[in-house]
């Protein structure tokens, strides 16, 4: 059987969309502006393991809604933004 695999931009191979099922815990937090922007979902489906750890310690100490700017910015934006913004 044959695997599909990607590699992110640290060179790791993961299969696509991989956080599939354990996601619940970011459409808790994202659902909102999710729902606002549906765009939201096709970066939430590239996430790779690097950046979906960085949003997980962001909404963790984040008590705040999260909007689709926010959103936007922890799913794709430049590092220096992603940790200026949270």
């Amino acid at each position: 059987m044959a695997t599909i695999t990607a590699r992110n931009s640290f060179g790791w191979e993961a299969a696509p969309a991989f956080l599939l099922t354990p996601l619940g815990w970011v459409i808790n937090r994202l659902g909102n502006a999710i729902e606002t922007e549906p765009a939201l979902l096709e970066p939430l489906l590239e996430l790779d393991q690097a950046r979906m750890h960085l949003i997980a310690l962001a909404l963790a100490h984040l008590s705040s809604e999260v909007c689709p700017d926010l959103a936007l910015v922890l799913l794709r934006g430049h590092i220096e933004k992603f940790l200026t913004s949270v």
